[in-house]
């Protein structure tokens, strides 16, 4: 070792220098290096942590469009990194509506699809993904609401149900909360009107009771 050292530290090692001398710093520079190969070791050891395998978007997929085969994959990724409702299998998306812009790269989760157990749209009916101005704390999936852009009192749409509200950490880059609505053919192009008219304004969802054969 230490004419390995001589060799490429010839200055440490040259004639002017004490055996004593070059032998403690011979003994100095192999213990740091005993130290680096367990640093290395140790570090080589320490592993990526546990990974889950889900459902990821390859393509973007917009609020209302279905989900293709071609738009999404799985993939392993981290597990503490992931949220608990992500979905592991394709079929759980494909075929199903998105209810929320979801980009590529993004995890899909249950409440980023309308699942075919709420498809309420029913015949003659519109599913549409509606910003909302507000959070509407007192809307549930199923409830009939009429829709009316903030500060007027007439409504753009009535008589629409709610079919999905998805969770803040399912709307990826949105930053407002969003509502998946049931709306008659009408009523839809109404909201997307009033929609495409501003659409830096979230609607407003007001609740009420309407016997169920009304839609």
């Amino acid at each position: 070792m230490t004419a390995i050292l001589a060799e490429h530290l010839p200055s440490l090692f040259g004639p002017g220098r004490r055996p004593a001398w070059r032998r403690t710093v011979a003994r100095r520079l192999l213990a740091l290096a005993c130290v680096a190969l367990a640093l290395s070791t140790v570090l080589g050891e320490v592993g990526p942590g546990p990974t889950r395998r889900v459902v990821v978007a390859t393509a973007p997929t917009g609020a209302g469009e279905p989900v293709t085969q071609g738009a999404v994959r799985l993939e392993e990724r981290p597990a503490a990194e992931l949220p608990d409702a992500a979905l592991t299998a394709l079929d759980q998306v494909v075929g199903l509506m998105s209810t929320v812009d979801v980009a590529a790269g993004e995890v899909f989760t249950g409440a980023r699809v309308l699942g075919r157990d709420r498809a309420v749209a029913g015949p003659s009916r519109r599913l549409v993904s509606v910003p909302l101005a507000l959070s509407s704390p007192g809307v549930s999936v199923g409830d009939r609401v009429d829709v009316f852009v903030p500060g007027s009192s007439t409504a753009v749409a009535t008589g629409g149900q709610v079919a999905a509200l998805p969770a803040s950490e399912d709307q990826g880059s949105l930053t407002e909360p969003t509502a998946v609505l049931s709306l008659r053919p009408e009523d839809a192009a109404a909201v997307i009107g009033a929609l495409d008219a501003d659409r830096a304004v979230g609607l407003v969802l007001i609740a009420h009771h309407v016997p169920s054969d009304a839609a």
